[in-house]
């Protein structure tokens, strides 16, 4: 015999969550509905197999139900304002509850007051519009990158120069000072300006071959991957090798471009 269902009330929605093992399970179409998901189903296809399961609700027929890190992954895909506060509510609220009394029981200090909640959907609002806001910024910058991309998904050296704001001798130059490409006087003419293995193990750059002009012999060509573009703004950034940017640019991490990080 399953165990009952538990209901509380979440702003104007009431959410029923089932017990299984001692583990939460949330009905999906309440979770659904305040979230704003018009369609239960599709968002269960999304999940891993061991995220969601059925419940038999009797005369009700089955429901689908998903387990705590399945409702988190439905939170992330969900644009709704009301997305973060219900998982701060549930995280912070719900589940110590459940896990303490094995079961949801509300309390003065709990209960979310229609003040608090619209408190929480604001602060959300805010983020939603920032993160539009910066997504704005960021295309053009996005569009750039994709025109510069070859057909296999890498940079070649000049377009990465490009979008670094460098030039693509000065690029070279720099990346064999700091021992991430090799150099002819260390390593032979065969391997100039090719990474070293670790940073291809990592993935920041792609070699790729090809014949020579005379036909005899192979030549290799340093790629840049999308994530070896990134890694390669992070360090020059860092340490000030790139103009600085726009006033409403994206932050820029920051780790140095090493010489004993290999």
């Amino acid at each position: 015999m399953t165990d009952p269902l538990q209901t509380f009330t979440f702003g104007l929605f009431d959410l029923r969550l089932h017990l299984r093992d001692g583990q939460p399970w949330f009905l999906l179409g309440d979770v659904c509905r305040a979230l704003n998901l018009s369609n239960p189903s599709m968002v269960a296809q999304r999940l891993q197999p061991h995220q969601r399961s059925k419940l038999s609700l009797g005369r009700q027929g089955d429901a689908l139900i998903i387990n705590e890190s399945g409702l988190y992954r439905v939170v992330m895909r969900s644009d709704s304002p009301q997305a973060e506060p219900f998982q701060v509510w549930v995280t912070e609220d719900v589940l110590p509850s459940i896990r303490q009394t094995g079961q949801y029981a509300v309390t003065p200090s709990q209960e979310i007051d229609p003040l608090t909640f619209a408190e929480r959907y604001v602060e959300a609002e805010k983020a939603r519009r920032a993160l539009l806001e910066e997504n704005a910024i960021l295309a053009p910058q996005a569009q750039q990158f994709q025109a510069l991309m070859s057909a296999d998904g890498t940079y070649s050296m000049d377009a990465a120069a490009k979008i670094l704001g460098s030039g693509e001798k000065r690029l070279f130059q720099l990346l064999r000072d700091r021992q991430i490409l090799m150099d002819r006087n260390r390593s032979g003419p065969e391997n100039h300006n090719i990474p070293y293995q670790q940073y291809l193990e990592r993935e920041y750059f792609r070699v790729t071959t090809s014949a020579a002009p005379d036909g005899k012999h192979i030549s290799r060509t340093t790629r840049v991957t999308p994530k070896g573009l990134a890694w390669l703004e992070r360090q020059m950034r860092s340490q000030r090798l790139l103009p600085a940017p726009p006033p409403q640019g994206t932050p820029v991490g920051a780790r140095a471009l090493p010489g004993a990080d290999r």
